[in-house]
């Protein structure tokens, strides 16, 4: 993900002699990156595109976007907006710089919380590409595709960080994948 560009890129088996970032971060040339749709879906169809050929039932965004719709309760959303709350506090009241990273990383993920008034809104938000997946949405989907993801943060590669693999919060996920994307 390269947040300058908004857009994810999978990869897959390369067999082009090029190279790119994720074949130095891996020190492994057998990797290509695919750009796919950027705006809110970038995440949705990567998913739609690495599929294998047995799973091509989710074969565009939005259905994919359905599979999180049975998630979304009162509870969540009450649950995401105190979390979103409490930062907002956190941000203007600490003096704790990894608190304050913390705070603005928590507010950035939740921001469209704070312009949605009922579950049903929030189902419906979640239908458009002004919602992009995030740490609640991605082990979610992971479990109802029983796949893992292995996300690459180019932004992280770029500035030396070592927290380029971002696998999220795997407690959530399916234990027995039936697949690796």
């Amino acid at each position: 993900n390269n947040s300058n560009s908004n857009k994810i890129t999978i990869v897959r088996n390369n067999t082009s002699s090029e190279t790119n970032w994720v074949n130095m971060y891996l020190n492994d040339t057998k990797f290509n990156i695919i750009e796919t749709l950027s705006q809110g879906d970038c995440f949705f169809d990567s998913v739609k595109k690495a599929l294998p050929q047995s799973m091509r039932k989710y074969k565009d965004v939005l259905t994919l976007r359905k599979l999180l719709i049975p998630h979304v309760t009162k509870e969540l959303f009450d649950l995401q907006s105190t979390i979103l709350n409490d930062a907002k506090i956190t941000l203007r009241t600490s003096k704790n710089p990894s608190e304050i990273i913390s705070a603005t990383n928590i507010i950035e993920e939740l921001k469209h919380i704070s312009k949605i008034s009922t579950v049903q809104d929030y189902k419906n938000h979640i239908l458009t590409s002004q919602f992009w997946a995030d740490s609640w949405a991605i082990p979610l989907i992971e479990k109802e595709l029983h796949v893992k993801f292995i996300i690459l943060s180019e932004e992280a590669f770029r500035e030396r960080k070592n927290s380029v693999i971002q696998c999220g919060l795997s407690g959530l996920a399916n234990k027995t994948p039936q697949c690796m994307i």
